[in-house]
C-alpha cells in the first residue's frame, strides 16, 4: 500500500536523515559514482574489524582496488540500512517534483546496497 504522499511528518523525517548523513556517502552532490565517499565502509570496519574477511574482501574492494587509503575509525551513529530507507522514502516524496532527482536518490540507494 505504501505511504500517503501527503504525510508531512514522514517526508520531513526522511529528508532530514538524508541531509544529516549524506556526507557519509557523498563527497559532492553524488551525481555520479565518482562523488561517492567510502566513509560508510570505514564505519562498518569499526564494527567488523575482527573479521579477516572484512579486510580481505571489503577493504580490498572499496579501497585497495581504487587506490584509496582505508582509515580505521571509531563507530559512528550512522545506520547504513536506515539511510538507504531514508533515500527511498525521500525519492517517493520527491518523485512528483523531479523524476530525475528521485531517480538519483534511488540509484544512490541501489549503489549503497553493494557494488560488488
Amino acid at each position: 500500500r505504501g505511504w500517503p504522499a501527503s504525510d508531512v511528518q514522514l517526508e520531513a523525517m526522511s529528508r532530514s536523515l538524508v541531509d544529516k548523513w549524506r556526507w557519509v556517502v557523498c563527497k559532492e552532490d553524488c551525481q555520479t559514482t565518482n562523488h561517492l565517499s567510502w566513509f560508510f565502509v570505514e564505519d562498518w570496519g569499526a564494527r567488523c574489524n575482527s573479521s579477516a574477511n572484512f579486510d580481505r574482501y571489503l577493504v580490498t574492494h572499496y579501497f585497495r582496488n581504487r587506490g584509496l587509503e582505508y582509515v580505521q575509525r571509531p563507530p559512528s551513529d550512522y545506520c547504513h540500512f536506515g539511510f538507504i530507507t531514508a533515500l527511498v522514502l525521500t525519492a517517493h516524496f520527491e518523485y512528483p517534483n523531479s523524476v530525475a532527482q528521485a531517480g538519483r536518490l534511488l540509484f544512490l540507494a541501489y549503489v549503497l546496497l553493494g557494488d560488488f
